[in-house]
């Protein structure tokens, strides 16, 4: 037989070989501490109504809970409700030792100490003057042990007459302190929960805990904030009920993959919130097994990364934008141009690059302000805009000047025709702040491959050809003639 088998059957005589009344109140007192702890009870007054039952088992007797600060060098009262408050200051701090009482001793020899006259024994040579103060006669007690096994304090019995326990007064101070043990085990599992859901409701990020099958078992305050469900919405449902329907089988299969042959997955994942809304967040899951190498649950932390990405499209999008009109600036031109002229270089057309500048612009920015001279170019911008054709492009270099993309076309007539609409489109009045207002533009015309490749030379040429435009009167046009070179 194991020694843990010995245990067993040794405690199961001793415990037949109490009296039926005894054995009737031990188990009286067991029922109603385990229905204080199922009630979810104090810690702290279930451990006092052990005391209680054992002081009344114990006639004439004080009960006494005593466990080691966190340090693990000294023992402080942690109940006692029978004990003067002065004997309680004076116990608080004691050391272990051999002559530091039957409480001293019993966490010091890491066994259960019958001490039946403390006046003379020597393990109370240390706390006499106690013994005589408060007339403790006799003294019992038994180590408490964590669920690891570990010393963590004390219970005991004090009598006000000398005396040796009995095999009944042995087995309440072994119950009792087991039941403690639980009691404090239990308190500490709950505080652990308590302090581990108050970091999880004042995380920003999402956390979320499924059992091996899926189910989610608990979410923190982020998660629901994020999804707009609540806990109870949550809890037992699949996670795939918050799936946005973006990403393919492939893509679930390669994560499950890492998690089972890693343990975790992270990345980013686009799901579905509650009101429908479709929104990406980074993503990491855990498995957690447990001493045997089975998983039992997935932990999964996220964060909501709408603004970063949209703060990324923002930045992305200046970056190509004018800011002003929202028309792509002169490097993102420089790409269609270019994509325009292989087009044109294969089914043998041609590309007009147009720079259009707006006539007497300053003058009326200066009059009617900035916030008008912003709104008018606004305005002209949309109206280049449409203009454009599939293929064409538009962009505004700065302050009035445009540069326009006109693609596909096959000769010079059908390139005029176009100059003709944007000229008419300009020179239509504008209504701003109950003032109609009339301007006109100068543009300059210059061909792909007539005139050369390329945004830089085009660009030059199409200038040129501007300015000549408005030395003629301007509201006209003029195509880039090797005498403006």
């Amino acid at each position: 037989m194991t020694e843990s088998g010995h245990s067993s059957a040794a405690r199961a005589d001793e415990y037949s070989a109490l009296a039926e009344q005894e054995q009737n109140q031990i188990l009286q007192m067991q029922q109603a501490i385990l229905e204080s702890v199922a009630r979810g009870d104090d810690h702290r007054d279930v451990i006092n109504r052990i005391c209680h039952v054992a002081e009344q088992l114990l006639p004439n007797s004080l009960c006494s809970v005593m466990l080691l600060d966190a340090r693990r060098t000294a023992l402080n009262v942690f109940a006692a409700p029978s004990i003067p408050k002065e004997g309680q200051a004076r116990l608080n701090g004691l050391e272990p030792g051999p002559g530091a009482g039957s409480c001293g001793n019993a966490v010091y020899q890491h066994a259960p100490q019958y001490v039946s006259n403390t006046f003379t024994d020597p393990r109370w040579k240390d706390l006499r003057q106690l013994a005589f103060d408060f007339n403790l006669a006799a003294c019992w007690s038994v180590p408490i042990l964590s669920a690891a096994g570990e010393v963590i304090g004390t219970f005991a019995l004090s009598s006000f007459e000398h005396r040796s326990p009995s095999d009944f007064h042995r087995k309440l101070l072994d119950i009792g302190s087991s039941m403690i043990s639980i009691v404090l085990e239990r308190a500490k599992a709950q505080e652990q929960r308590r302090l581990f859901q108050k970091v999880l409701d004042g995380s920003e990020e999402g956390f979320a805990v499924t059992d091996a099958m899926g189910r989610i078992l608990l979410v923190n305050r982020a998660f629901t904030k994020v999804f707009g469900y609540t806990q109870e919405e949550l809890v037992g449902n699949n996670p795939r009920m918050l799936s946005s329907g973006r990403h393919d089988p492939a893509f679930y299969k390669a994560m499950w993959s890492s998690i089972r042959n890693f343990g975790h997955w992270h990345g980013e994942i686009w799901n579905r919130r509650k009101n429908g809304e479709v929104f990406p967040e980074w993503l990491s899951i855990s498995a957690v097994n447990d001493e045997t190498g089975r998983t039992t649950h997935f932990v999964s932390l996220f964060s909501d990364i709408s603004d970063k990405k949209n703060a990324e499209a923002t930045i992305q999008y200046l970056s190509s934008h004018d800011a002003l009109t929202g028309l792509p600036n002169r490097l993102l031109l420089k790409d269609r141009l270019e994509s325009a002229q292989a087009y044109a270089g294969r089914d043998r057309t041609k590309v007009a690059l147009l720079a259009v500048n707006l006539d007497n612009f300053k003058l009326l920015n200066d009059s009617l302000g900035h916030e008008a001279g912003d709104e008018l170019l606004r305005v002209m911008a949309q109206r280049l805009q449409g203009c454009l054709a599939e293929g064409d492009a538009v962009s505004r270099l700065g302050g009035d000047e445009f540069l326009v993309v006109i693609t596909g076309i096959k000769d010079v007539e059908a390139i005029t025709s176009r100059v003709l609409g944007l000229l008419d489109q300009v020179a239509e009045p504008v209504q701003l702040h109950e003032r109609a207002l009339t301007l006109s533009s100068s543009i300059g015309v210059a061909v792909f491959p007539d005139d050369g490749q390329g945004l830089d030379r085009l660009q030059l040429c199409a200038e040129k050809a501007m300015r000549k435009a408005k030395d003629s009167g301007r509201n006209t046009y003029r195509y880039f003639t090797e005498e403006l070179d």
